[in-house]
């Protein structure tokens, strides 16, 4: 598949003018071209592409954000070279699950001293967190929430302001995988 679209129409005036004949050639995308190709994607499964996935849907560097992923151009991008549709497929699930979190950077008071919120983990459910001092720590959700107090609206106003790690090089060149 190219990342530019060719102009074929001379060609194809030609080809059936010598031919005699009706001359059809249609550029596909890179998902299409991957889907027809088939093969086997890094989870060890025939490429959702070429079995079962009827629409390609657009991938964002924010999906793997959100799922905390790191930001890896290689492990990010399926065959096709774009971004892995399979980032979208949990995506719901991990936004509402991080609904339920205070965001990254957020400043408190832990049993320690005061820190800084810089990791989460919605299967253990635990928030770590670095205190002033450099040493790292971890507090169940449950804990945090209610140091945060996120059971109130001013509570959760204050744990709900996002903030993703710095861009870099490495997120520029998945931007360019972007649908």
């Amino acid at each position: 598949a190219l990342p530019i679209w060719v102009d074929f129409r001379k060609l194809v005036r030609d080809l059936a003018a010598r031919l005699s004949t009706r001359i059809e050639l249609r550029q596909i995308g890179a998902r299409d071209a991957a889907a027809r190709v088939g093969g086997l994607g890094s989870c060890g499964r025939e490429l959702c592409c070429s079995t079962w996935l009827q629409e390609f849907k657009p991938v964002s560097t924010t999906a793997a954000k959100s799922q905390s992923l790191p930001l890896n151009l290689t492990r990010l991008s399926g065959q096709c070279g774009r971004l892995k549709c399979c980032l979208n497929y949990e995506l719901e699930q991990y936004i509402e699950a991080l609904n339920e979190y205070p965001d990254i950077g957020i400043a408190f008071n832990s049993p320690n001293g005061r820190a800084y919120i810089t990791k989460l983990d919605i299967f253990k459910q635990l928030v770590w967190y670095e205190l002033q001092d450099g040493s790292f720590d971890t507090l169940p959700l449950v804990e945090i929430r209610k140091i945060l107090r996120m059971d109130t609206p001013e509570g959760r106003a204050r744990a709900k302001r996002r903030v993703f790690g710095p861009g870099g090089q490495e997120e520029e060149e998945l931007r360019r995988l972007e649908d």
